[in-house]
């Protein structure tokens, strides 16, 4: 005979042998601890029941079975969708306190002579990172290698190699901190006119570019058949080279002299960088000596526009014919200059 009664906890019923009367037993659905009762408070059912006489598969109720215990339990296969089978725990060495307490823990202990196999949803943590985590994650990476790339690539560049540069064609000497290259103007986005030259290269270690740009232009004697002077002359060149490369801004000013021809040293910040800038009118040639970098005034600019000097020549001459007529160069001057 079998006993067949109901779980207190989950409402599901169990079915035990009649010697488990007075047993106590944990239902294999909630786990939960309880005492079989004894014959007189639960319903007797043959031991065999006839299959027509087994309940239909959609009861109300779940149904369990309860077995003797057992050495292991094999994995069951899974069972209609209208009818669940639970395996009951033994546990006989349970005590009276553990009865009237609920077992809120949620899978069985690992002693357990029996396990419950059903599966349970995964409880490890939901990955909280979202895309942003990642893009900045990727964002700081790629910043990384691009800044050891060019940190590289700098450290392979090689550092400044002064040497004297000697223009045939524009008679003037200057150094350079490396070889003469071709359209350096490009590197500054200076457009040049035509009959207008430039001769310097870029320093790429550095990110600075040295030019000097020449043109000819009329005589002294020439332009003052048309009232028009050196100082003149050289206004309006600084006028052009500042809108060029400074949106027409007034830059520092400190006048000087080029093998007895009358010059500018300008300053300024413009489209490019800082420009540090020397303008001389020799005679029939218009000098532009200039040099453009991230930082103003730096030492290599101002080693590049002090070593300029005229070699042509005719120029040097007349230069010379200049210095030993013209009065002794006095701040007064200068200041009449500007």
């Amino acid at each position: 005979m079998a006993l067949e009664f109901e779980c207190p906890t989950c409402q599901g019923v169990l079915q035990v042998g009649e010697d488990m009367a007075g047993r106590v037993i944990r239902c294999g659905g909630c786990l939960s601890t309880l005492r079989v009762p004894q014959v007189s408070a639960a319903t007797q059912i043959p031991p065999t029941l006839p299959e027509e006489s087994l309940p239909p598969l959609h009861s109300r109720r779940t149904e369990s079975t309860v077995t003797e215990p057992l050495p292991a339990l094999p994995a069951t296969p899974a069972q209609p969708s209208g009818r669940r089978e639970w395996e009951l725990i033994n546990t006989d060495d349970v005590s009276q306190r553990d009865v009237s307490q609920r077992d809120d823990q949620e899978s069985a202990p690992r002693d357990d002579r029996f396990r419950r196999f059903r599966h349970e949803p995964s409880t490890a943590p939901a990955n909280s990172r979202g895309i942003f985590f990642w893009l900045v994650v990727i964002g700081f990476i790629l910043s990384i290698l691009v800044i050891g790339c060019c940190g590289g690539i700098l450290f392979l560049l090689p550092d400044a190699d002064w040497q004297w540069h000697e223009s045939k064609v524009g008679g003037f000497k200057v150094k350079l901190p490396g070889p003469p290259q071709a359209n350096v103007e490009d590197a500054v986005g200076i457009r040049l006119d035509k009959g207008t030259y430039a001769e310097g290269t870029v320093y790429l270690k550095r990110a600075e570019t040295f030019m000097v740009i020449y043109r000819d232009i009329p005589s002294t004697a020439e332009r003052r058949q048309r009232n028009k002077t050196d100082d003149d002359e050289l206004a309006e060149t600084i006028d052009r080279l500042l809108k060029a490369t400074a949106d027409g801004k007034q830059p520092r000013r400190k006048p000087v002299t080029v093998n007895g021809f009358p010059g500018y040293d300008l300053s300024y910040q413009g489209r490019s960088g800082w420009y540090t800038a020397r303008v001389v009118v020799a005679d029939t040639r218009r000098y532009i000596v200039l040099a453009v970098g991230p930082r103003a005034n730096s030492s290599h600019a101002r080693e590049f526009i002090n070593s300029f000097a005229i070699t042509d020549p005719r120029l040097v001459a007349e230069g010379q014919r200049r210095q030993n007529q013209a009065p002794p160069d006095t701040d007064e001057n200068n200041a009449n200059r500007e």
